[in-house]
């Protein structure tokens, strides 16, 4: 596991589970058939800087019948204490820029029009500026 500061007086802890995806940079194998991760020092170093997000958590709960239950719970802000780590999944940004255009087929009215990840990134609009192959976007004419 990797022990997070999260800064004033916050810690939270990513099990090597919850970093499952990631892989030791290696140029002389694609991504997915570099070998999996053992040990969060193989892709974590003390001292990165790295994207987290709160994960649920499994809590146990004595049951109406006196019964212990595991139970999954969502991460409440609220309920974190100053000492106590906050169970974490690391993150990592998307490299990948998409756009969709959503049109109704009836009328023709643009429905929906996004493009891009992050426009405080980059203030190209993917969806009107970029210049893209067809692809799938002629194939109702076609077939």
């Amino acid at each position: 596991e990797a022990r997070v500061s999260l800064g004033h007086g916050y810690t939270g802890i990513v099990p090597v589970a919850a970093m499952s995806w990631a892989r030791k940079p290696n140029p002389r194998v694609a991504g997915i058939n570099a070998p999996a991760i053992k040990d969060a020092r193989q892709v974590v170093t003390p001292g990165d800087v790295i994207w987290v997000s709160a994960d649920s958590a499994t809590v146990t709960e004595t049951g109406a019948k006196g019964r212990k239950e595991r139970k999954t719970v969502p991460f409440d802000p609220a309920a974190v204490k100053k000492g106590t780590p906050i169970p974490l999944r690391l993150q990592q940004e998307p490299l990948v820029q998409g756009a969709v255009a959503s049109v109704e087929p009836q009328s023709g009215d643009v429905v929906a029009l996004i493009g891009g990840y992050q426009f405080g990134d980059s203030h190209f609009n993917r969806a009107t500026q970029a210049r893209r192959q067809p692809g799938s976007s002629f194939k109702p004419v076609v077939y």
